[in-house]
């Protein structure tokens, strides 16, 4: 491989540089490459979907703390006008059972999928986005006694309803023994449930954006802390990541002035295909992804940002650049005297993956925190591929899982899949999902290599690896 001759950073970046540099120092000193660690054990892939030769995209995952032998996983079919594929575990990932025919009143044209659950009740959801006249939301709850779905329920045309969609679930504020669900959608608007998500009890929907704010809302993800606390994190499509929250006795029930988690490095347009800072034909959102501590408060933050580029001048002339994309993260200590998500205590960024000497990619991050205060990361990562190359239209990735036992001082990773090769088939989701229980951990991600694999041509299918810690 030939060795790129020159490096160059943005100067407005330099400072952060700084920083990322000294954070990749502490991942790299903290790096663990075993499968078996700290009491951890990471099982061999497996297939989730059934089988189908539909490509599979866009995935997202829940488990229930109470029984985390029970986990749902979801996905796009990439199909004409998009279908949803739901699978359901009850035995710790032994096997894995497709729901979507069973799931009565999914409405066609689903997709974006998303899961819930709750920590306190170990109740599951499911649900997504739907076109049509008009548009709407849809969502389901797993039925543990009857090991199905109730009937979906929709939610059709509610203000601003766009993709991408996303839930989120946990007490109602101030009220520790009670449930509400999130349904969070579009540029930032946000709706919710107190009965479980069932027809006719979703109130009308609020703009996370503080009345004043012009600042835009992309991908908002709720997250509901254990005193109810409602936390959506969103980007606004520039370089700011932003904590838009409403805590208990907030009346009325709107977000306060929007908080600064931190300042990217770099931006591009969340459309764009073929992004020159990755390789393949597909879009990457910079989204950020955020989690709650389920006891004491603490907020987590991880999104993938642009390091460094490094340039050269072919013979041919002109300027050819590669950028490095790392993922990064942040959090909001609940010390004593401070609310969690003070613009004064989110720590200084820092790179949680491993060293990638070549200017390799890390994306589609997804952040979890478990029961016992554990942080588990899913990304997708190309290093070893040779794909230095940002423009090459075809991308060789894999999933790798990082987790830290000690409130993210030290993080150690693992690559979960062979590398796999996306044959130039263009949009592959805008991210990655997880479900994490003290117990077990469910990464759920695509690759066209792995056991029982569509075969031939490669198909790309839905896989997860299970990984167990001892209690």
């Amino acid at each position: 491989m030939t060795a790129l001759p020159c490096f160059t950073a943005l100067r407005r970046w330099q400072p952060r540089f700084l920083v990322g540099r000294i954070g990749r120092l502490a991942s790299a000193i903290g790096l663990a490459l075993s499968s078996v660690s700290s009491g951890q054990t990471i099982g061999s892939q497996q297939r989730v979907d059934a089988g189908t030769m539909v490509r599979c995209t866009e995935t997202a995952a829940a488990c229930a703390p109470t029984n985390p032998n029970t986990a749902v996983a979801a996905w796009n079919y990439d199909t004409p006008g998009s279908t949803i594929g739901v699978a359901v575990t009850t035995n710790g990932g032994v096997n894995w059972a497709e729901h979507t025919t069973l799931i009565s009143g999914l409405p066609a044209g689903a997709f974006d999928p998303t899961a819930a659950s709750d920590v306190r009740t170990g109740e599951l959801w499911v649900g997504g986005y739907y076109q049509g006249s008009p548009s709407g939301l849809w969502v389901a709850r797993w039925n543990a006694a009857a090991n199905s779905f109730f009937p979906a329920d929709l939610y059709p045309g509610p203000t601003g309803i766009a993709h991408p969609v996303m839930l989120g679930a946990g007490p109602q504020p101030g009220l520790p023994n009670t449930t509400r669900l999130y349904f969070a959608y579009g540029d930032g608007w946000l709706t919710y449930s107190d009965n479980l998500g069932a027809a006719g009890t979703w109130q009308p929907p609020i703009h996370v954006i503080y009345p004043g704010q012009n600042l835009g809302a992309h991908g908002p993800l709720p997250r509901v802390g254990p005193n109810g606390e409602l936390y959506v994190v969103t980007w606004d499509e520039q370089l700011g990541i932003w904590l838009n929250r409403i805590l208990p006795g907030s009346t009325p029930f709107q977000f306060e002035p929007p908080i600064l988690i931190t300042q990217r490095l770099d931006t591009w347009s969340w459309a764009a295909f073929h992004n020159q800072r990755f390789p393949g034909w597909y879009r990457v959102p910079a989204r950020a992804f955020l989690a709650v501590h389920p006891t004491n408060g603490t907020l987590y933050c991880v999104y993938f940002d642009t390091t460094r580029r490094i340039c050269h001048v072919p013979p041919e002339g002109g300027t050819v650049c590669n950028y490095d994309v790392d993922v990064w993260f942040t959090k909001s200590p609940a010390e004593p005297g401070q609310v969690p998500g003070d613009p004064n205590t989110w720590t200084p960024p820092k790179i949680i993956n491993g060293p990638d000497n070549v200017p390799y990619d890390q994306f589609f991050s997804w952040i979890e925190c478990d029961t016992a205060g554990k942080l588990h990361v899913l990304y997708y990562d190309n290093r070893g591929s040779g794909q230095y190359d940002d423009w090459q239209g075809a991308a060789n990735i894999s999933a790798y899982y990082a987790y830290s036992a000690d409130d993210g001082t030290i993080w150690h990773e693992q690559q979960l899949c062979p590398l796999w090769n996306d044959y130039f088939q263009g949009f592959n989701g805008d991210y990655l999902g997880m479900a994490a229980s003290s117990t077990r951990v469910y990464p759920v991600y695509m690759a066209t290599t792995g056991p029982g694999g569509t075969q031939p041509p490669p198909n790309q299918d839905i896989y997860t690896n299970v990984i167990v810690w001892q209690p």
